[in-house]
């Protein structure tokens, strides 16, 4: 069984470019997970990036109610 890594994840160069890296490194499936604290992140091109870098699971959650009242 694969280990699982969830990776902070903002779609940025830093994250992006650990995410095979980690794959790699690890032999782990990855989980991108991301939120919105109010900056308002595009979550389908964060998603799709993801992905397209070999996360197996893309977690977005919308948190900005929290942060912004």
């Amino acid at each position: 069984m694969k280990k699982k890594i969830v990776l902070a994840y903002s779609g940025g160069l830093d994250t992006s470019a650990i995410i095979p890296w980690l794959i790699e490194t690890y032999d782990a499936e990855i989980i991108a997970y991301c939120s919105d604290l109010g900056n308002a992140p595009d979550e389908d091109f964060i998603g799709k990036r993801a992905f397209e870098l070999g996360a197996k699971e893309f977690i977005f959650e919308d948190l900005k109610d929290l942060y912004t009242k």
